[in-house]
């Protein structure tokens, strides 16, 4: 167990050699540690960030990158305004040499944590280029004011449903202009027949039998013998 006198909150079990090797073979693993022990985190996240300001700095016989970046930013500055031309290219070869102090300073820091990274794991410290499982991405998500939420609840409640009818509405023509009305005569109204029903016929007039027969008589131009038949349907002479 730790003593170093840090609150037991930061003493862990460091994973296992065999989780480190299955989740990140690209690592180094520290086999030099007794893994069944708790260990203070905070300690050796503390030693690892000092040993990487010191890699930062750098030996001081390499070329510092603050005083690279403040010549390239002269240069600049003075060809811009005319008074020196880069006829050696010496922006080119001052751009260069920061980007070679550059990229040699951060092996050096990603040097320091990864004997970190091979006690506990990555998680802490730089990113690295060659990360198994790359971070995910934070999204910050915007809730809306609890007072916005119930007055949006409240509107979508005194909102009332529409009924929707089966029944068309009627168009609306629009009017036309210089138009004359034409007036229909009316029709005059049929005869409603009612169904089932039939009209009963206007009657003959009556006319007596008798009176029929003297009409006829009376008519006549001369008056007509008529003889009496035989048997045989021949007249009599």
């Amino acid at each position: 167990m730790s003593s170093c006198g840090h609150s037991t909150t930061f003493c862990f079990l460091p994973p296992t050699l065999t989780f480190l090797k299955e989740n990140f073979p690209s690592l180094p693993r520290d086999t030099s540690i007794d893994r069944s022990l708790l260990r203070c985190r905070l300690c050796d996240l503390v030693d690892t960030q000092y040993a990487a300001d010191l890699a930062e700095i750098g030996p001081p016989n390499l070329e510092n990158e603050v005083d690279l970046q403040k010549q390239i930013a002269d240069l600049k500055q003075a060809i811009t305004e005319g008074s020196q031309t880069d006829t050696e290219n010496a922006l080119p070869k001052l751009q260069r040499k920061l980007s070679d102090v550059v990229r040699a300073t951060d092996e050096r820091i990603i040097e320091v944590w990864m004997r970190y990274w091979a006690v506990w794991g990555p998680g802490d410290g730089p990113q690295r280029g060659d990360e198994e499982f790359g971070e995910e991405d934070d999204f910050d998500i915007e809730f809306p004011p609890e007072e916005t939420v119930a007055e949006k609840s409240t509107a979508e409640k005194a909102i009332p449903k529409k009924e929707v009818s089966n029944k068309a509405a009627p168009k609306k023509l629009a009017p036309q202009k210089n138009t004359q009305k034409t007036v229909i005569p009316e029709m005059a109204a049929p005869k409603q027949v009612v169904s089932g029903e039939t009209i009963p016929e206007e009657a003959a007039p009556k006319v007596d039998r008798k009176r029929k027969v003297a009409a006829n008589v009376d008519s006549s131009p001369s008056e007509t013998t008529v003889k009496p038949a035989n048997k045989r349907g021949r007249a009599v002479s």
